[in-house]
């Protein structure tokens, strides 16, 4: 769908500065080193995140889970810990982990 409304995605940036007042951004090629600025009208970003700690000391998240609370879809059960239970961005399950999936 991004590709039939002419939406542009970039993969393997970094974006390291917007102004709002001139609305431009500028990304970084995380490959070549090269930054490249670009005039928008709307961005939307996926900031980079990384495993929750506490999880995954715990044993309830691991690499084949994704780092996610590792789950059985079904029954958001840990597979593992019995009486633990999952939902939300926390879990290893099939959907967007984002703000507006959970909105709507």
């Amino acid at each position: 769908m991004l590709e039939k409304r002419g939406i542009p995605v970039k993969y393997g940036v970094e974006m390291t500065e917007i102004k709002k007042s001139t609305q431009e951004v500028t990304f970084k090629d995380m490959k070549t080193g090269v930054s490249k600025t670009a005039p928008y009208n709307a961005i939307y970003a996926l900031p980079p995140c990384k495993p929750h700690s506490n999880l995954v000391e715990s044993g309830l998240a691991h690499k084949d889970s994704n780092n996610l609370l590792d789950i059985d879809p079904e029954t958001l059960q840990h597979k593992k810990y019995k009486n633990i239970f999952g939902l939300g961005d926390v879990a290893n399950l099939p959907t967007s982990k984002t703000f507006w999936a959970g909105f709507h």
